[in-house]
C-alpha cells in the first residue's frame, strides 16, 4: 500500500471514530428531546431525599459564564428545583449571587450537598455555627425564590453569575428534610442533536469513502495482464456468469472479492485456500481480513481452510483424472529451461491455472 493510502486509511478511521461520537451525542440528545420531556419541556433528575440537622441546605457555587469574557446567550436555559415536605412545616427554595448567600450563611449551621447522585447516593459538607440572621423569604438578593407550606417550585432563566441554590424552612428552624428534583429546558436541545447527528453522518460517509479508496485494489491494466515472451499460453478462459454458482473454490486468488461475490449466487459460498499479496507489509493477511470482515454483512458465505492431504484423497483424485472426470487447468507450459520465467509469471499474479514445467 502506498504511503498516500496509508494516510488516507489513518484519517479515514479517525473520522470514523470522531463520527461515532457525533452520532451517539446527537441521538442522545434527540433521544432525551423526544422521550425525556415532561409537559412543560423539562427533562428532570430522580427526586432525591435531602436532610440537614442545621437551619439549610446549599449547593456548591454554580459558575455560568462568570469571567467577563465569557459568552452567554440569553434564555439558552431554564431550570426548575422543586422541594417538598411531607409535614406542615413552611419551605423555602431561593437562588442568590454565592458572594451574597455565602455572606448570609457566614457562621449558621448548614450542609453543603457536594455530591447529588441517587436518592441514597448523596454527599455533603457540614459546616458549623449557629442560626441565621433572619428568615430567608426576608433577604433581598435572591433573583427567584418560592416559599410556603408543602410542595415549592421556582423556575429560573439562567444568567451569567455564580450562583447558589438554597433550601430552608420557611422559618429557619433547624431541621431541615425535602424530597428535592431538578429539572432543565432547553430550545437549543434539538437543533443541536439533530446538528450533531447529521454531522455525524456526514463525517461518517466521507470516512467510508477514504477507507473505501484506500483499500481499493488497483486494476491490472489489461496490456499488463498478458505475459510477453516464453512460455506456452493456456486458451483465455470462459466468460463468468453473474450469480450462476452456488460455490467458489479459489486456490490461485488471482481476482479480487467483489468479482467472487458478483459470480456467486446470493447464498453462495466462497472458499479460499490463500490469500492474495496485495498488502506490503500484511501480505495474504489483508485479504484474509477483509474477507472476514465482510462476511457477517452479505448474504454469501466466505471461509478459509487448509488443506492437509492424505493418500486415500490423492488416490481419488488420480482416478478422476485417469477417467476423464476432472481436469486440471494448465495455464502456461515452459521447458525446463525457462524456469525463471516460470517463476516470474507467478510472482506476477498473471497465473489463471497450472504452470507446468516440460521436461
Amino acid at each position: 500500500m502506498r504511503p498516500g493510502r496509508i494516510v488516507a486509511l489513518v484519517f479515514g478511521a479517525l473520522m470514523t471514530l470522531l463520527a461515532f461520537g457525533l452520532v451517539a451525542a446527537g441521538g442522545a440528545l434527540t433521544w432525551a428531546h423526544t422521550t425525556q420531556r415532561d409537559a412543560e419541556g423539562y427533562i428532570n433528575s430522580p427526586t432525591c431525599l435531602l436532610e440537614s440537622d442545621g437551619y439549610a441546605l446549599a449547593s456548591g457555587a454554580v459558575d455560568i459564564a462568570s469571567s467577563a469574557a465569557d459568552w452567554f446567550p440569553e434564555d439558552l436555559l431554564d431550570v426548575r428545583f422543586t422541594a417538598g415536605r411531607a409535614d406542615s412545616e413552611g419551605v423555602f427554595v431561593g437562588i442568590g449571587p454565592s458572594a451574597e448567600v455565602a455572606a448570609y450563611l457566614e457562621g449558621v449551621a448548614y450542609d453543603e450537598v457536594t455530591h447529588l447522585g441517587r436518592r441514597a447516593d448523596i454527599d455533603y459538607r457540614a459546616h458549623e455555627g449557629g442560626a441565621p440572621s433572619g428568615a430567608p423569604a426576608d433577604q433581598g438578593f435572591w433573583v427567584v425564590s418560592s416559599a410556603g407550606p408543602g410542595t415549592q417550585s421556582l423556575t429560573w432563566d439562567a444568567a451569567k453569575g455564580s450562583w447558589t441554590v438554597v433550601v430552608m424552612n420557611a422559618t429557619a428552624t433547624p431541621g431541615v428534610a425535602v424530597d428535592f428534583e431538578a429539572g432543565a429546558r432547553s430550545s437549543v436541545l434539538l437543533p443541536v442533536g439533530l446538528g450533531l447527528l447529521i454531522g455525524g453522518l456526514v463525517i461518517g460517509a466521507l470516512a467510508a469513502l477514504l477507507i473505501a479508496w484506500a483499500v481499493r485494489k488497483k486494476p491490472v491494466p489489461a496490456e499488463a495482464a498478458a505475459e510477453p515472451g516464453a512460455g506456452e499460453a493456456a486458451p483465455p478462459p470462459a466468460p463468468v456468469r453473474e450469480g450462476a454458482y452456488p460455490a467458489a473454490l479459489d486456490n490461485v486468488g488471482n481476482r479480487r472479492l467483489f468479482e467472487y461475490r458478483r459470480a456467486l449466487e446470493p447464498k453462495g459460498m466462497y472458499l479460499a485456500s490463500f490469500g492474495q499479496p496485495e498488502h506490503r507489509w500484511l501480505g495474504p493477511v489483508w485479504f484474509l481480513a477483509r474477507m472476514a470482515a465482510v462476511s457477517p454483512f452479505v448474504s454469501q458465505k466466505m471461509a478459509t481452510f487448509v488443506s492437509q492431504p492424505r493418500r486415500a484423497d490423492l488416490l481419488a483424485l488420480k482416478e478422476l483424472v485417469e477417467a476423464g472426470s476432472l481436469r486440471p487447468v494448465v495455464d502456461r507450459a515452459y521447458p525446463l529451461a525457462q524456469v525463471p520465467e516460470a517463476f516470474r509469471h507467478l510472482e506476477q499474479w498473471h497465473a489463471r491455472g497450472k504452470v507446468v514445467i516440460t521436461v
